[in-house]
């Protein structure tokens, strides 16, 4: 491999990400409004209530109130990693107000979900992936669109997936990677607890591990994560009452931050209803999503080291972590593939060391297309369907692009040029190319592109189906832009 064409993609993906500015705010989901408002509030008052905030972003279900105090019910990690680079923006923008939130969310979003995976990527062309794992990573599953928004999920996935290197790479066995993957999973788990799975299978595999440095190295890695649980039962009992309750745990009422009650039932057994949603179903289904994990999944049982300690812990993280957040009883209406980003990069692991080599291109090309324009299309419109969209990329995302020319708020729109299909040809050159990159690079090029072509016509067959769409979504799609997407309802400042 020509090294230059792997960053030729790192470098279409970062330009993606700086042209594609947050979907800010008044589009942004709850979980992003109150983790910029706790930032904010950090900053500005030095604490985690954020009540005065609702001035700014109104109420919304992600935050509870308990006394005369609103405080977000997300994991505390995002907003602390987070405070910093608000810091620096409230040097030079002042006070927040609509005219100005944009810049802390930009610098936000940036930093705790586009860098990650920008460094993941940059790691793994220093360690000689090829084009096709690069792009794999980086345009292929739901990372590339929640890279985009500010969420968690992309940082966690990095962390996750860095702490795994640390432990079961060969090249890694010193104490202080042992520390350092330990350091990294405590930091996961005050982002997104449901870290805490991968987090407790990686330390029994250490179990398993050389007799000469096992007790040693599970010394450390407890001594890295102790640290963040710790601190993180600090934070539950200042805030809530209770060293173990978890701020997920109290439920408020919809749109609002009125506290209803606790939720004593937030992880059961895996139901059908919920693996078919999180793994198949086209409105949040991590396969229909991206169905090139198909070939991950088939890595699994021929990977040439699958008989390896780092192999079964690899599968056993996974898996462990597919039923426990199946088995998430109480899930939110945006409950779906983005609860398993964490997961990706160990599941396209077998991808980085070349063993997706020996496939059929014309499959390749396939699965690679239909994940490359399942994960690319809500990344260019409005990415956070509601759930009664049953087929978001027909009658939401593709209905709002191609019939109401909604696209995802860019630096052409900051420039001062209206929004429309003439705006959406930079990103949509820019993904050609990372396309054609893949495509040159590729074993047998022609087999590759005719899969992708036959990709492009099952995509575009399954998102013009007319009989996917009615009047009853079509009045929804109405409300959402009026409510969130007409210039007039939201900021155009950056």
């Amino acid at each position: 491999m020509g090294k230059n064409k792997g960053l030729f993609l790192l470098i279409i993906y970062f330009a993606l990400a700086i042209y594609l500015l947050p979907m800010f705010p008044y589009g942004g989901s709850a979980n992003e409004l109150t983790d910029w408002a706790t930032a904010a509030s950090l900053i500005e008052k030095g604490s985690f209530d954020i009540a005065w905030t609702e001035d700014l972003i109104g109420k919304n279900a992600d935050s509870v109130k308990i006394d005369d105090r609103v405080y977000s019910k997300k994991m505390p990690g995002t907003a602390v990693l987070t405070a910093p680079f608000y810091a620096v923006t409230r040097i030079f923008v002042g006070a927040p107000d609509a005219s100005n939130i944009r810049v802390s969310w930009f610098l936000m979003r940036f930093f705790i979900s586009t860098l990650p995976l920008f460094l993941l990527a940059f790691w793994l062309y220093k360690s000689d992936a090829d084009e096709f794992s690069l792009a794999a990573v980086l345009f292929t599953t739901p990372i590339f669109i929640y890279s985009l928004l500010l969420y968690s999920h992309v940082f966690v996935a990095v962390t996750i997936y860095f702490a795994f290197r640390l432990l079961f790479d060969e090249r890694f066995t010193l104490r202080r990677s042992t520390l350092a993957a330990g350091f990294l999973s405590g930091l996961a788990i005050i982002n997104e607890f449901t870290a805490i799975f991968p987090t407790i299978i990686f330390g029994i595999g250490l179990f398993f591990t050389d007799k000469r440095e096992r007790n040693s190295r599970i010394y450390f890695y407890i001594l890295g994560v102790l640290p963040f649980l710790i601190a993180l039962m600090l934070y539950n009992y200042t805030l809530f009452g209770a060293v173990f309750s978890m701020s997920d745990a109290y439920q408020s009422s919809a749109g609002t931050s009125e506290i209803v009650g606790q939720n004593t039932s937030l992880i059961g057994l895996p139901s059908l209803s919920n693996i078919y949603l999180l793994l198949f179903s086209p409105s949040r289904g991590l396969f229909f999503y991206s169905p090139i994990l198909i070939f991950s999944v088939i890595n699994f049982f021929r990977s040439k080291e699958r008989r390896t300690l780092r192999h079964r812990v690899k599968i056993a993280a996974i898996a462990v972590s597919v039923l426990f957040v199946c088995g998430q009883t109480d899930s939110g209406w945006m409950f779906g593939a983005r609860h398993l980003i964490f997961i990706i990069p160990l599941l396209l692991d077998t991808f980085f060391d070349g063993e997706i080599y020996d496939f059929s291109n014309i499959w390749q090309g396939f699965l690679f297309g239909l994940s490359f324009l399942f994960c690319t299309i809500p990344a260019l419109t409005f990415p956070l369907a509601p759930p009664e969209f049953q087929f978001p990329h027909n009658d939401f995302f593709g209905s709002l692009l191609f019939y109401e020319t909604w696209i995802m708020p860019n630096l052409l729109n900051n420039s001062g040029i209206s929004t429309s299909l003439w705006t959406i040809i930079p990103p949509s050159l820019l993904l050609v190319s990372a396309l054609y990159f893949v495509y040159e690079n590729v074993r047998r090029p022609k087999r590759f592109a005719l899969g992708l072509l036959f990709a492009a016509i099952i995509f575009a067959f399954y998102s013009f189906l007319p009989n996917l769409d009615d009047k009853k979504k079509e009045s929804r799609r109405a409300e959402i832009i009026e409510r969130y997407l007409k210039p007039e309802n939201r900021s155009e400042n950056f």
